[in-house]
């Protein structure tokens, strides 16, 4: 439990880098869950910032923060949420039937 909500912590190890994401609600079977990206010192704040009682929050490690957080959410969506991966296997593990990923705006613009 986290600040009244029932969380379910999964880390995993992948080519030498640590994944971890954190299940707010109850998420299992349920349909539409938003996934969210979050720096690691953020994942526990996430939880009391939710809108929805359901919500999966992918930590990125702090090291890459101090980047640019966008580019490495939109790689992280890509690469792994959406193309399989080490996250892919995790959200499949939180028993989802179906997520919802925001994917940043296209910044090309069509002649």
């Amino acid at each position: 439990m986290v600040a009244g909500s029932h969380c379910r912590l999964i880390s995993f190890t992948h080519n030498s880098q640590d994944y971890v994401i954190l299940a707010i609600g109850l998420v299992d079977g349920q349909h539409n869950v938003p996934v969210s990206v979050v720096d690691e010192e953020s994942l526990l704040i996430g939880v009391s910032r939710r809108s929805t009682s359901s919500q999966i929050l992918i930590a990125i490690p702090n090291a890459l923060v101090g980047t640019n957080l966008e580019v490495h959410r939109e790689r992280l969506r890509a690469s792994q949420v959406c193309r399989g991966g080490p996250i892919g296997q995790m959200l499949d593990a939180t028993e989802a039937h179906s997520v919802l990923v925001p994917m940043m705006a296209s910044t090309a613009h069509v002649a």
